[in-house]
């Protein structure tokens, strides 16, 4: 077919094809409207659902961050998980992670304890996430698919639904976010402070989650594992990777650092993560020993297993017993039934990946019925994960890290405990791989649409000279 003709009967520019050369020339604009949008849809959670001293994870921070804030120092007595707590003295804690409780306590140091004010940080840090995600993503893929993440993560239900609680979700996913982004940075430019910034975000992010200390350290083995690799077929030596990969692990030290002597100065034991770990060990599993494991086990429950566990405990300490102690005990009991039962724990391990990604029968261990909406999560859940594979299956070269990071944080739940607001950490992550999956079936979508356009210029051209023949 001649040039001319090609010219004159080539396709028009889809109308998508047209809002993203848009878009890609006006990304920052478009990223700022993004940000606005978490906002206001992080606002219109607030209005419909106040914060208050009861909003679910709340009464976990914010009497912690009170203390503080008021010169009690970092002090909390929970009976439901210590029993043998000072509610008279002030009992130091390690339960909730530093990084959320300080900066929480400088709002209600600032702001008169106010919740609102809270709920507001929490509400730039879902914001902030939104330009994280950005960026990592467009460090990837491209700025389309960067844009797509923002604007999931934007209007992700679970996130919001974080905003008027205080917790120390979004802060993790924030620094979480942050650290991948500079690991991904480093990866590719090999800059000794790209890996040290990377490792301070991942230190900030196990101070704020401690579940992060798992995923730091499966990112770094697998780091090592990748130049490893290289250098057998070729690459750089060990004297020129081992530094950098050496900074980044001393970096997320230096983080932990102040949190671990604290903690060693105070409880004679260097706590690297939260007390409440032991805890959750020996509630969420101590179900193997009976019929019907394959359970969330709710609060209710856990309150009546832990006061029998107190009369029938041997060895339990006397007097006022500190969070250390008392998960020695928990600790102790949670692992003589799990060697007692270890496929059924195996079992009861495996299933936690419902109630993990998809809040799977958690309303029923709560007391409450799976409604409509919970539905709508479940399948948003599943249309993620399996977009995030699809993503993943095209560009596991640059973007295992995400993949490691999502892989490490779910097995370190499922092992203890499992609640889709235990995933919304990494769910940045998740919600990037969704949008290159989105982007790889548009693709597929558009090569296809783009042959059946070339059949039918070809086809009237054809046509058109047919008609233009003499007869």
């Amino acid at each position: 077919m001649p040039a001319t003709a090609q010219a004159t009967l080539s396709p028009p520019r889809l109308p998508q094809q047209r809002l993203a050369h848009w878009l890609a020339a006006h990304q920052a604009l478009a990223l700022a409207t993004l940000a606005l949008l978490a906002m206001t849809a992080g606002i219109g959670r607030i209005v419909t659902h106040p914060p208050a001293p009861t909003s679910e994870e709340t009464p976990a921070w914010w009497p912690i961050s009170l203390n503080v804030a008021e010169g009690r120092g970092y002090t909390a007595c929970y009976e439901n998980y210590f029993p043998f707590c000072s509610t008279t003295a002030d009992s130091p804690t390690a339960m909730r992670e530093p990084v959320p409780v300080l900066l929480f306590a400088a709002v209600a140091a600032l702001t008169r304890e106010s919740l609102l004010a809270a709920s507001l940080v929490e509400l730039a840090l879902h914001a902030a996430i939104v330009v994280a995600v950005f960026f990592l993503a467009r460090e990837l893929f491209d700025p389309i698919v960067a844009l797509v993440a923002a604007g999931l993560w934007a209007i992700y239900p679970p996130a919001l639904k974080m905003v008027p609680q205080v917790s120390g979700d979004l802060t993790a996913a924030l620094m979480m976010t942050a650290g991948m982004y500079w690991l991904v940075r480093a990866r590719r430019s090999g800059q000794l402070a790209h890996w040290l910034v990377s490792g301070l975000c991942w230190g900030l992010a196990v101070l704020s989650r401690s579940a992060a200390l798992a995923v730091a350290g499966a990112l770094a083995a697998g780091i090592v594992v990748e130049k490893a690799a290289a250098m057998r077929r070729g690459g750089p030596g060990v004297r020129q990777w081992a530094p950098p990969i050496v900074g980044f692990v001393l970096a997320i030290s230096l983080a932990m650092s102040p949190w671990v002597i604290r903690n060693e100065l105070v409880f004679h034991s260097p706590v690297l993560t939260s007390t409440l770990t032991a805890y959750n060990l020996y509630r969420h599993n101590h179900v193997v020993a009976s019929d019907g494991y394959l359970r969330i086990v709710g609060s209710a429950e856990a309150q009546t297993e832990v006061t029998r566990l107190m009369g029938q405990a041997v060895n339990l300490p006397q007097g006022t017993v500190d969070e250390v102690q008392m998960s020695a005990v928990y600790q102790r009991e949670a692992l003589q039934i799990i060697k007692a039962y270890p496929v059924r724990y195996l079992a009861l391990s495996a299933y936690r990946f419902l109630p993990l990604w998809f809040d799977w029968q958690v309303a029923e261990a709560y007391g409450r019925h799976t409604t409509r909406w919970d539905a709508v999560i479940m399948a948003l859940q599943a249309s993620l994960l399996a977009l995030a594979l699809t993503g993943l299956a095209n560009s596991w070269r640059q973007s295992w890290p995400l993949a490691m990071a999502v892989v490490a944080t779910s097995a370190e739940y499922m092992v203890i405990i499992s609640l889709l607001r235990y995933i919304v950490p990494v769910m940045p992550l998740v919600i990037i791989l969704s949008a290159a999956g989105m982007g790889r079936i548009a693709g597929a979508w558009r090569a296809r649409k783009t042959v059946a356009q070339a059949h039918n210029v070809t086809a009237v051209y054809n046509t058109r000279h047919d008609e233009a023949a003499p007869t």
